[in-house]
């Protein structure tokens, strides 16, 4: 089993939390560049399916925080990929939900077929986690599940990172869309819209292992 330095980015958020510290939109960016690259691959690995033709999209399926690990150079690791299902595209059904609730998408929570936008859903309350640090526990899925743009409305009324919405509403919007038809179609796509914030052009890592430096 491989050592990694470093500390899993659920409890970084909580050490932000406890000393009154905002993630710099500039590392949650960062952060979520460096997931997506991982879905990217993950999502276009294909393996043979039940020993027929057909191949299958591996998709991680508890795509959180706690499954995030950052280490102290900046590097992100997607980490558990204990349940990790193969679901082919467009199946006809899904299997039982495992995961964790907060981050699973509608139609997982309504065990509906399932693909790759599933991560994607998870990858959009990642980062609404680093921008706003909810840590209301289920509430916060359950109104976005509701509607997406309600909860970005009111949080632009808020103080803080809510300063950072109008770069940032469009990402969130679509990775949290209820439906998986109008979600990011690709983790590429979604990092393709996230390079394209004018604080990821040359920041990267470096942002990220300065951020968990002043945590450690």
């Amino acid at each position: 089993m491989e050592y990694l330095p470093g500390a899993d980015l659920s409890s970084l958020i909580s050490l932000a939390q406890e000393r009154g510290i905002d993630v710099p939109l500039e590392v949650a960016v960062a952060i979520l560049i460096q997931l997506c690259e991982a879905l990217e691959y993950l999502h276009n690995v294909r393996i043979p399916r039940g020993g027929c033709a057909s191949t299958a999209s591996i998709i991680h399926g508890d795509i959180s925080p706690k499954n995030l690990f950052i280490q102290p150079d900046g590097q992100v690791k997607l980490i558990d990929f204990g349940i990790a299902p193969t679901i082919q595209r467009r199946t006809q059904g899904d299997t039982v939900v495992h995961g964790t609730y907060r981050y699973m998408s509608p139609e997982r929570l309504g065990h509906l077929p399932t693909g790759i936008g599933a991560d994607i859903f998870a990858a959009g309350i990642v980062l609404y986690d680093l921008l706003y640090m909810s840590g209301d526990g289920n509430s916060t899925i359950e109104t976005i599940c509701d509607s997406p743009c309600r909860i970005l409305a009111a949080r632009s009324r808020a103080p803080g990172p809510a300063r950072w919405l109008p770069n940032v509403s469009c990402v969130l919007a679509r990775a949290l869309a209820r439906s998986p038809k109008e979600r990011y179609h690709s983790a590429a796509s979604m990092k393709a819209d996230l390079r394209l914030l004018k604080c990821a052009a040359d920041q990267g890592r470096a942002a990220v292992s300065h951020f968990f430096s002043t945590l450690a």
